[in-house]
């Protein structure tokens, strides 16, 4: 079979949706099948006429949603995975809620990443019922080359592209915070400027502050490294569909601490394989990360259940799980 995967991002550009194609693509690819990945601000209908796609499987219903319309009207099944923020933000904003919709009820099937987003937008959207699948990630695809990162030992590390929705300002404001206590600490953020207004809050505010440093774009393959010298993980999201970062760092025995999200809670369970903290709560967050880096846990065997977690909740059969949901609806076509 011929997937064309249209995505926001693709490598070697790093973002959730990047994480998704590697991985999904490296599987597919290992079954026999042909695989292209091409990223939604790219695309074009050319795609269709020189690669030719049984199917076209697209990631974020606002973003890649030329690419399901031009699919559908080539009468070119497509798969819509939702991701997050199309179905936690762009359907809630007026400006973006007609395409993103329209997106939607134009795909052949729907998918999402667990059973928690699938109740949630079911409950919401009934009428996308009959037409929503779950499909669980696969274990995350880990790079092990290394890469010149400077940490010391108690380094908070936040890989999020920079843009209000990842909430990457709270994540300085209440670490600069915690630098009384904890003197010695860092705070490295990793990711994209997706909002060059709400970056530049943020660069005024560490312009003068050693301890927090900006350190741009990774590729993908260096980032486990940057798990493995951070001493805990941060994400603050005011929103997630099932944030690729927390399981990769999971899966390593990372040691996360994660705002208090439905999508987060999904993943991390406070004080077993992980830690959460009240969502945009500094003071929640000062409390649990203080007692983290004072040693109030046993976290060697909190990192140990977040491998194990890891291990239990990924989907080992994701790609056949995706070549059985292509398959029906290319027959249905």
């Amino acid at each position: 079979m011929k997937i064309l995967l249209v995505s926001p991002s693709i490598p070697p550009k790093i973002s959730g949706n990047s994480s998704d194609v590697i991985r999904l693509s490296d599987a597919l690819s290992g079954l026999g099948h042909q695989v292209s990945a091409v990223s939604a601000g790219s695309f074009s209908k050319d795609f269709f006429k020189t690669f030719k796609p049984d199917i076209v499987h697209c990631f974020h219903a606002f973003k890649s949603r030329e690419a399901v319309k031009k699919a559908k009207k080539l009468n070119i099944p497509s798969i819509l995975t939702l991701t997050g923020t199309d179905y936690n933000v762009c359907l809630n904003n007026p400006d973006f809620r007609e395409p993103t919709m329209n997106s939607i009820q134009a795909a052949s099937a729907l998918t999402v990443f667990n059973k928690i987003s699938a109740t949630e937008i079911k409950k919401r959207f009934p009428n996308f019922r009959h037409n929503l699948h779950v499909i669980g990630k696969g274990l995350p695809k880990i790079s092990t080359q290394k890469i010149k990162i400077e940490t010391i030992p108690q380094t908070f590390s936040l890989v999020a592209g920079i843009r209000p929705v990842k909430n990457n300002f709270f994540a300085v404001s209440a670490f600069m915070k915690l630098l009384t206590d904890f003197p010695d600490t860092t705070l490295s953020l990793y990711g994209p400027v997706l909002d060059s207004e709400y970056f530049s809050l943020i660069e005024e505010s560490i312009e003068d502050n050693t301890k927090i440093h900006y350190c741009g774009v990774i590729p993908h393959e260096s980032i486990n490294e940057i798990y493995q010298k951070s001493q805990i993980i941060l994400n603050c999201s005011h929103s997630e569909g099932e944030n690729n970062v927390i399981f990769e760092a999971l899966s390593i025995g990372g040691l996360v601490l994660v705002s208090d999200i439905q999508a987060n809670r999904a993943l991390v369970e406070d004080g077993v394989n992980g830690f959460t903290y009240a969502a945009g709560d500094v003071k929640d967050f000062q409390i649990k990360a203080s007692k983290i880096l004072n040693g109030d846990f046993d976290l060697v065997e909190i990192k140990k259940t977040a491998m194990e977690y890891a291990l239990k909740r990924a989907n080992p059969m994701e790609a056949e799980d995706y070549i059985k949901l292509y398959a029906s609806v290319v027959h249905k076509k």
